[in-house]
């Protein structure tokens, strides 16, 4: 029993770990190319709270998987997990499509498609276990919190750092 919920935390980990360091790396590329010569909105956090903030909801996501992997029934973990790793690559994709490519609308887009599965992954979680889908919660409202960002620097900029 040990070494499966150990097992079950090292997957999550290394799923989520993966995630930030690539996420992490477009995001730097934006950061060093075009990010700090673009119009912010309002109530845009200075850049130092990023990184923190993203370091907390990567711990709630690792928690939050890992107890899922723990309690659920093999149908419906599958589901679950399915939802969780979506969820993941729509942080790539919004990273890249966003940061490293410095497309704002077609980043505000994915950050929708994004919200959408979050949700979808936070019902996932309430039906296997409850304290698994609040943990998701500010990783939820952080999303929403970047969709309003998002949507401002396209509003400010136009729909491209290119163009």
């Amino acid at each position: 029993m040990f070494q499966s919920k150990f097992a079950n935390f090292i997957y999550a980990f290394l799923s989520v770990a993966a995630t930030a360091g690539l996420c992490g790396h477009l995001n730097n590329f934006g950061l060093n190319t075009f990010y700090t010569r673009i119009d912010l909105p309002v109530f845009t956090p200075a850049d130092v709270v990023f990184p923190v903030v993203w370091g907390i909801l990567y711990a709630l996501l690792i928690i939050s998987l890992t107890l899922v992997l723990n309690t659920a029934q093999k149908n419906k973990r599958k589901k679950a997990v399915l939802l969780f790793w979506l969820n993941l690559l729509m942080q790539i994709i919004w990273t890249s499509v966003f940061f490293y490519s410095g497309l704002f609308l077609a980043g505000f887009i994915m950050l929708i498609i994004l919200d959408f599965f979050a949700v979808l992954l936070y019902d996932a979680f309430h039906g296997i276990k409850k304290l698994a889908a609040y943990l998701l919660l500010p990783y939820l409202f952080w999303l929403l919190f970047a969709t309003y960002l998002n949507w401002g620097i396209v509003d400010l900029n136009g729909y491209s750092y290119i163009f």
